[in-house]
């Protein structure tokens, strides 16, 4: 039996639905999503990258994922990140993300599937009270998300255009934002043409930054 549209991952319906309109082919998608969900949960319970004192590691992976593996699958798409921001994550959140990514694609035994993900959209995590954050937490968690990409086979979209307030936890754009998840997967694994990413940072060179501030 199927689940009402509207309890559904909405950015993943519009990823298959991009997918389906270039390819002219059916798109199955599996959505495993809970909402407000932090990483450790999906991570197996032998996750070195797991938080110590989460007793729930583990918790999502084994009732949701590990099931899911006699499922054929293309890949990955990946939307969270907010509650672990919440919790001041910042580097320890890359190595979370190897955690998951490795222990997802050995379920399937297959290392070369892709893993799309998308960066957290802006919002004023600094202005939370009951934790200490600064206007630095997002940019960092941020960071710890693009190192993500030295995983070979991954793909990360940006969400900084997409929000109308910085106090909306949840922007509305999800029809864009599974658009542009479906670029990665037509250019990299369907052998597309297409433009599907703006420029990624990759180095600054010191002598030219000295300079600068000289």
């Amino acid at each position: 039996m199927g689940v009402p549209l509207r309890d559904f991952s909405a950015a993943g319906y519009f990823f298959a639905k991009e997918l389906y309109r270039q390819l002219g082919v059916p798109i199955g998608i599996i959505s495993a999503s809970v909402s407000g969900s932090r990483i450790e949960p999906w991570l197996p319970f032998a996750g070195q990258s797991a938080r110590p004192d989460s007793a729930e590691t583990g918790k999502f992976y084994t009732i949701m994922i590990r099931p899911l593996a006699p499922f054929v699958l293309r890949g990955f798409l990946w939307y969270q990140g907010e509650s672990n921001c919440f919790l001041n994550d910042t580097v320890k959140y890359t190595a979370q993300m190897q955690t998951l990514i490795d222990s997802w694609r050995g379920l399937w035994q297959n290392n070369n599937l892709p893993f799309y993900y998308v960066q957290l959209p802006p919002y004023y995590y600094s202005h939370s009270t009951d934790r200490p954050h600064t206007e630095q937490t997002l940019a960092q968690f941020r960071h710890a998300q693009s190192l993500a990409l030295s995983i070979p086979h991954t793909g990360m979209i940006i969400t900084t255009d997409l929000v109308d307030s910085l106090v909306d936890l949840h922007p509305a754009y999800k029809w864009e934002i599974g658009r542009r998840l479906a670029l990665l997967a037509l250019a990299n694994d369907y052998g597309k043409k297409i433009e599907y990413s703006g420029p990624v940072f990759r180095r600054l060179n010191p002598r030219q930054y000295a300079c600068a501030l000289f």
